[in-house]
């Protein structure tokens, strides 16, 4: 039975509960969240999602269901899932996977710290770079890590979740155990001694989220315009300035290093089509989370994006003006949507 919680304030049983193998606790049922939770629980693991109510209300009513641009799709019946609002689900939990957006991490902390158990593990399903150490420093008694999401996954209508791009999920080493539960819930995942290289590497791309915010099209569509290419090969290359003074080199997944990619972005755009074919495999309608969260009138994860490259920069005594203009804009459109909220 999906549902919020019984009378004696726990989650609710059901079959799906009962389960064999750690239970997983997705802290943050968003569409990532949803996304990773959904293909564990199809796997027949034991899974609870922490979720807000519009999002119960609407699983309760709709169950869930996956699809992606390649053609795959995944469904959950309602009573299939188990949803709550109540934190004290984290204290059965073995795995909680921190899904929340950046500026919740230390709240999400909060919450868990009130209520993990001996053993329990962390896993950081977030955007940015300091997410793991944040939730580290709250949580000092308790292994955490963290995965890199390199897809896209925005929320439909009646309960569907669409992935709009592509790529493989990125986990800790030292989570190897866990990333094999995951690989056979047909989840594409590899792991890796630095995360924080990593990180990085989707940070480097996720450059782009605000542009595509501010643009207002599809991904496909902005990055076909060499105009806004070129804006974010500027922001690019400012940041891989910057993470060489750190000594840091960005991995990301694609066919050439990350230092290539602003000289790529910059090409006239039937040689940028042709040379980069690779990035614009995705759905014809993909958009990025950020442009989501300007249309619905939400807070932005720009501080954790182009914000972070700022602080570094100026940790070094160092400028990031692409950077800085780019957050300049997006405060500018959340100002004018707070106003109107």
């Amino acid at each position: 039975m999906t549902t919020d919680k019984n009378e004696d304030g726990n989650p609710a049983s059901s079959e799906q509960t009962r389960s064999e193998g750690p239970h997983w606790v997705i802290a943050g049922a968003g569409s990532i969240g949803i996304w990773i939770g959904a293909h564990l629980a199809s796997a027949g693991k034991k899974v609870t999602f922490l979720a807000r109510p519009r999002i119960i209300n609407k699983v309760q009513e709709h169950g869930i269901q996956l699809t992606s641009w390649t053609g795959t799709s995944l469904s959950l019946p309602a009573d299939q899932i188990v949803m709550t609002e109540n934190e004290a689900c984290l204290a059965d939990a073995d795995v909680i996977v921190v899904a929340v957006k950046s500026k919740d991490t230390f709240a999400i902390a909060e919450q868990i710290s009130r209520h993990i158990k001996p053993g329990a593990r962390i896993i950081s399903a977030q955007n940015g770079i300091n997410n793991a150490s944040a939730l580290s420093n709250i949580l000092p008694d308790h292994q955490v890590g963290s995965m890199m999401v390199p897809y896209n996954v925005l929320p439909m209508e009646k309960g569907r979740y669409h992935c709009g791009t592509q790529g493989r999920l990125v986990i800790d080493q030292g989570l190897s155990d866990l990333a094999k539960t995951i690989r056979a819930a047909k989840l594409d995942i590899d792991t890796a001694e630095d995360m924080h290289e990593v990180l990085w590497g989707k940070l480097l791309l996720n450059l782009n989220n605000p542009l595509n915010a501010i643009s207002g099209m599809p991904l496909v569509e902005e990055l076909s315009d060499r105009k806004w290419r070129c804006q974010l090969a500027d922001c690019m290359e400012e940041t891989l300035g910057i993470l060489d003074e750190l000594g840091i080199q960005p991995k990301i997944q694609a066919a050439v290093p990350a230092t290539w990619i602003p000289r790529i972005l910059r090409l006239p755009t039937f040689l940028f089509k042709l040379l980069a074919k690779q990035m614009l495999q995705m759905d014809p309608l993909a958009r990025s989370s950020m442009q989501e969260d300007i249309q619905l009138k939400r807070p932005t994860e720009i501080d954790y994006i182009n914000g972070e490259v700022v602080r570094y920069a100026r940790s070094l005594g160092m400028q990031a003006p692409f950077n800085e203009a780019v957050i300049a804009q997006i405060k500018r459109l959340e100002q004018t949507y707070a106003l109107t909220r």
